[in-house]
């Protein structure tokens, strides 16, 4: 009887590795699939349909994200230009500007996150920086990645942020969330986690630099406020802002994030709206390149004129 019983928990155990064995080389296989987009040299290009609430009302706008890859220095965390440090990883950028409107006057938003690609060495972006200017003041923040940590600085034009570092332990970044959908979207956390909210959120909603508890769920798609098949949805719900935001991606690689719906309690009067990007156009380009007044066509082309 012992004998069969060791038997059984041996197979058990051989069962599980093989298990998560499967499961590791499905996720790396998928990360070789998207080394392979990613490694043409050019910059994917995606302009958004904006529907941005703020103050209460809907305003349309802008939004573009841009992904490319790049070497980063680990320890400085900023581009690898000189190639002097063997210190450096291949890191997936996120650009994102968003445009609108209030009434007379304009949001000019800009955030950046740099994501490795090599998630084994180094599980989580580096750093998530975001600025923004309207017409009442500039507000700059940035997190750095630490051992187990960020580090949150901000640099604001409002008495109760003004200048700050804080300590952010055990959390994700939202940002990062995106560039790991354009990587692997199966090592998107799933359950409870803590999660950093966007720093585009933090200006909206005058946010403390800390992590917010939050629920991930991984569904396929079965809204209707975004076309195309067999589309995934990636929803998170945050109690204590009242939120939830779902990110819909294409199921096969490279993983297109077709939009994304946004909906928690206004900081002004606590009712719950919904903002929306959609996705118009997307393009292919190395972009820096493309500085000369003849080029502006190509804002045309992606809809941004």
């Amino acid at each position: 009887m012992r004998i069969v019983l060791l038997l059984f928990a041996s197979s058990l155990i051989v069962s599980s590795c093989l298990q998560v064995q499967a499961q590791k080389e499905n996720s790396e296989k998928s990360n070789i699939s998207q080394n392979t987009y990613w490694d043409d040299g050019l910059a994917e290009i995606n302009r958004y349909a904006l529907d941005q609430v703020r103050y209460g009302e809907s305003r349309q706008g802008d939004l573009v994200q841009i992904f490319v890859t790049e070497d980063f220095l680990i320890n400085k965390q900023v581009k690898n230009e000189s190639y002097t440090s063997k210190n450096s990883t291949r890191v997936l950028k996120r650009i994102e500007t968003r445009q609108f409107n209030t009434g007379l006057y304009q949001y000019n938003m800009f955030s950046s996150a740099f994501t490795p690609m090599d998630q084994v060495r180094y599980p989580h972006s580096l750093k998530v920086s975001c600025s923004s200017q309207e017409w009442c003041g500039t507000t700059y923040s940035q997190l750095n990645r630490t051992k187990d940590s960020y580090r949150h600085t901000i640099h604001s034009y409002f008495e109760n942020e003004a200048d700050g570092e804080t300590l952010i332990k055990d959390a994700i970044s939202e940002e990062e969330l995106f560039t790991r959908i354009r990587l692997n979207p199966a090592s998107l956390p799933q359950g409870e986690f803590n999660l950093i909210p966007s720093q585009m959120l933090s200006r909206f909603l005058h946010l403390d630099p800390k992590s917010i508890k939050s629920q991930a769920s991984l569904t396929p798609y079965s809204g209707s406020d975004f076309d195309g098949d067999k589309l995934m949805s990636y929803t998170i719900d945050s109690k204590e802002l009242n939120r939830t935001l779902e990110i819909v991606y294409e199921s096969s690689a490279p993983y297109t994030i077709v939009g994304w719906t946004d909906a928690y309690s206004s900081y002004f009067d606590k009712d719950k709206r919904k903002s929306i990007a959609r996705l118009t156009h997307q393009s292919k380009e190395a972009y820096w390149r493309l500085n000369q007044n003849s080029d502006e066509i190509k804002r045309q082309d992606l809809g941004l004129d």
